[in-house]
């Protein structure tokens, strides 16, 4: 249980820490639409237990590289966010907001090009931010059970 609190903390760090700044940076910009609409605060959350999932995928199934296996863990859950935002919240009302002709096609070049860039996007959030998140936090984890231990 200790394992899975430390993993959940780790992966929720960082878009805890960053996410108030950015939903600051969307309320000086008087853009609460974003922060209204859209459930943004539960992505620490979200976050957190991926990345326990991640861990607990770790002992069920072996990997050869761990930053490989990280990197697509974490482009899976951008792919899958990126379907939520696009498909579910229909981020292209927002594209609508800013131009008056938005052809359909214009429409599925923001979808598509959306989906790339989260997949991307998060896979290199996990890679390197994550990841070394992780190995700190399994450190701190592995030193107190060696403390305990004793």
């Amino acid at each position: 249980m200790k394992k899975f609190i430390s993993d959940f903390i780790s992966g929720l760090i960082f878009p805890a820490i960053v996410l108030p700044f950015a939903m600051l940076g969307m309320l000086c910009s008087e853009n609460m639409s974003l922060i209204i609409d859209y459930p943004i605060f539960m992505l620490p959350w979200v976050w957190g237990l991926w990345n326990a999932i991640f861990s607990i995928s770790k002992k069920i199934i072996p990997f050869s590289n761990e930053k490989n296996a990280i990197t697509v863990h974490g482009a899976i859950l951008g792919l899958l966010l990126s379907f939520l935002i696009v498909y579910y919240y229909e981020i292209t009302k927002i594209a609508k907001i800013f131009t008056s002709n938005t052809s359909s096609e214009t429409i599925k070049i923001i979808e598509i090009s959306t989906i790339i860039f989260i997949t991307f996007f998060y896979a290199s959030l996990w890679r390197w931010i994550v990841n070394p998140l992780n190995t700190i936090f399994s450190k701190k984890h592995q030193k107190y059970n060696d403390e305990n231990s004793l």
